[in-house]
């Protein structure tokens, strides 16, 4: 349920309007803990639904962070391919 939560709080909402979208304005070093610890998550997680949620976070917050030019945090590319 928080990998829930953390995706609604973390992602876009999709309107033009980004004032929603909280990542940017968190400080880098929350944003390396929050990589690590949906890192450790995935990989400690043996319930597979609750697995496919945190993937579903990553995948998201992966997909709002990474740049279209393909330039990226190697890690997080790495998790969003992993969970795609």
């Amino acid at each position: 349920m928080s990998a829930v939560l953390l995706r609604k709080q973390l992602t876009r909402t999709g309107d033009d309007d980004d004032s929603a979208f909280i990542y940017p304005r968190i400080a880098e070093s929350t944003r390396l803990t929050l990589k690590s610890v949906l890192i450790t998550s995935l990989q400690q997680e043996s319930t597979k639904s609750i697995a496919k949620k945190v993937c579903d976070t990553i995948s998201e917050l992966a997909s709002a962070i990474l740049p279209e030019n393909g330039s990226a945090d190697v890690r997080i590319t790495a998790l969003y391919m992993c969970c795609h």
